[in-house]
């Protein structure tokens, strides 16, 4: 004789918990929040409007550098070459002008030449991800170990 299934009670638990945290309302999850568009549940994230003068300015990049060191960081990290409202190394000049701490760039840096402007313009480190992945910093490398003991020689 196979043994007896539980199933039921089971169903029955969560019918009734889903009746009882949900208040019966359409779009609420188990807590009774308003689900979040993507449907995970959770408070919906509203973006911030956009700042006076665009986001990717160099005097707003300035004044985020200046709130990051006042709020206790030991650095930037600054996604400068990624920008597309100015000029990355303007955004670079203004964050070192504004900030004491450390300044690291990232994205979109793929030649030697933006690596000696960022050296020029002060900065501290940088990042190269998807240029060495890719083998567009020396095609002829091919492995990736040649491909970044080519950026060790550029610095």
């Amino acid at each position: 004789m196979p043994p007896a299934t539980t199933s039921r009670p089971v169903v029955a638990a969560r019918a009734a918990r889903t009746r009882s945290s949900g208040r019966g309302r359409p779009g609420r999850g188990r807590a009774g929040r308003r689900r979040s568009r993507d449907g995970r549940g959770g408070p919906r994230r509203r973006s911030r409007p956009p700042p006076p003068g665009g986001a990717g300015t160099p005097e707003r990049t300035a004044e985020d550098c200046r709130r990051a060191e006042a709020a206790g960081c030991a650095g930037v990290d600054l996604l400068a070459h990624r920008a597309t409202d100015a000029d990355p190394l303007d955004l670079v000049r203004a964050a070192r002008a504004a900030t004491t701490g450390r300044l690291v760039v990232a994205g979109g840096i793929a030649t030697r030449t933006q690596v000696r402007d960022l050296a020029e313009a002060g900065v501290d480190a940088f990042t190269i991800g998807s240029a060495a992945f890719a083998g567009s910093l020396r095609p002829d490398a091919g492995t990736l170990r040649a491909q970044l003991a080519e950026v060790g020689a550029w610095c």
